[in-house]
């Protein structure tokens, strides 16, 4: 956390100087926002790479004299790291295709699409703090033998969630506008200022379902991803993808001409349906028999 706050720190305000031009730094435009985002990313990993690789962890862990290739423990990464990152992948390439679709319906309903997704961005976040937390706590629980302790983590983490969630859940539906307000050019004249934020404000109640239906998925998801059940997670998001959202947002689109509210209410659906799969899962307790790592003969 430190370390990422410390890249956002110089990123921020090489943001500041390469975009908009100061001092020695060059007026770059865009440019300067990659340039800058890539110069932290890089000074992110070279701090990483001093933490990890001391002296003291060579010693505990072997970090550098222990560097030769283990193809058991490549084949192990790879069979539970790449579904995971696939299923981020998926998940991506989901959005994205929303993006797409609404873009195609119309400018305006494209940026307004935008402000809402910025928003649900601000809010969403910290769960994938949250999960990744999840998915620590159950791991060490399945590898202590101890399954209850992994469904009493699971639930206390999914009650804070909602706690957390309720509350987003209450700003977009009753206290909409002054998020939206943060968002819109001061050229707007008051007729389009007011159109656009209606329809901001009805995409803000699509986004409260949104999010809701997203936390209940990602700490279960946090938790199956604990226990290793990352195959199930790709498998789960790629069927439900393509049965709720890609196909029906773009026949909905292309060959019936329907809006943006109906583009959004597949979102919803495709997160609700992702939330229920991932809880059924989850209830069925297959589970708590799984192992990240087997043990060891005697």
């Amino acid at each position: 956390m430190v370390i990422n706050i410390c890249g956002m720190l110089v990123n921020i305000p090489l943001d500041y100087v390469l975009i908009n031009g100061w001092g020695i730094f060059p007026e770059l435009g865009i440019l300067g926002a990659a340039i800058a985002t890539v110069f932290s990313w890089f000074l992110t990993s070279i701090m990483f790479g001093f933490l990890i690789f001391t002296r003291e962890n060579d010693r505990l862990y072997g970090v550098l004299k222990q560097r030769a290739l283990d193809s058991r423990l490549l084949r192990r990464l790879l069979q539970f790291g790449l579904p995971g990152a696939l299923q981020f992948t998926a998940d991506i390439f989901t959005f994205m295709f929303f993006i797409f679709i609404v873009g195609r319906i119309g400018t305006v309903e494209l940026a307004v699409t935008n402000i809402a997704m910025s928003i649900d961005t601000l809010s969403f976040l910290p769960l994938l703090g949250i999960s990744l937390g999840t998915s620590t706590l159950v791991g060490q629980a399945l590898g202590r033998k101890n399954p209850g302790e992994a469904v009493a983590a699971t639930t206390a983490t999914m009650h804070l969630t909602i706690l957390y969630t309720l509350a987003f859940v209450l700003l977009f539906v009753l206290a909409p506008k002054p998020l939206l307000d943060l968002f819109w050019p001061a050229e707007l004249s008051p007729q389009q200022h007011a159109s656009v934020n209606a329809m901001g404000t009805v995409l803000l109640r699509f986004v409260a379902g949104f999010l809701f239906f997203d936390a209940v998925y990602m700490i279960f998801t946090g938790a199956l991803k604990g226990a290793g059940d990352t195959r199930f997670i790709l498998l789960s998001i790629a069927c439900v993808s393509i049965l709720t959202m890609l196909l029906p947002a773009y026949i909905g689109v292309e060959y019936f001409g329907l809006g943006l509210y109906y583009v959004w209410s597949c979102a919803v659906l495709f997160i609700f349906v992702l939330a229920v799969v991932t809880a059924l899962r989850y209830r069925r307790g297959k589970w708590k028999e799984m192992r990240v790592i087997e043990d060891l003969p005697a």
